[in-house]
């Protein structure tokens, strides 16, 4: 596995009546048409569940989410189909008085009607066995 790779690709329907259960459970208006800003982490989230047991070589015991941003480039609305490509974007290592950490940056785009319309980024974090 080496920075660049393409990790996975999906679609997924940003469905009314999940997004009107995701702006009740973050306490957001109801009807605002537009995805909330993190209602991606809905459709992502069987792909970070493989990600962290399948694709990355870690031990998802010793694994932390480590960050999480989304740019996004255009609105979305309830209802669309998102097309979705996960790429390794950065690999690094640190290693402290406490131990060695593994970095994973994750970026995904997300895109609808052949345009781009989000990144989103994600850092995953393992604490190295020694």
């Amino acid at each position: 596995m080496k920075v660049g790779d393409v990790l996975d690709r999906w679609e997924g329907v940003a469905e009314p009546g999940k997004v009107a259960e995701f702006e009740r459970a973050v306490h957001r208006p109801e009807n605002s048409e537009v995805l909330p800003p993190t209602f991606l982490v809905v459709l992502g989230a069987s792909f970070v569940e493989r990600l962290v047991t399948e694709i990355l070589p870690v031990d998802r015991t010793r694994v932390v989410h480590g960050e999480q941003s989304y740019q996004w480039l255009a609105e979305v609305r309830a209802g669309a189909r998102l097309q979705a490509e996960a790429v390794l974007a950065e690999m690094s290592e640190k290693t402290g008085r406490n131990g060695t950490l593994r970095f994973f940056t994750v970026e995904i785009t997300w895109c609808s009607e052949g345009r781009p319309v989000c990144r989103d980024r994600s850092v995953i974090v393992e604490r190295v066995p020694g």
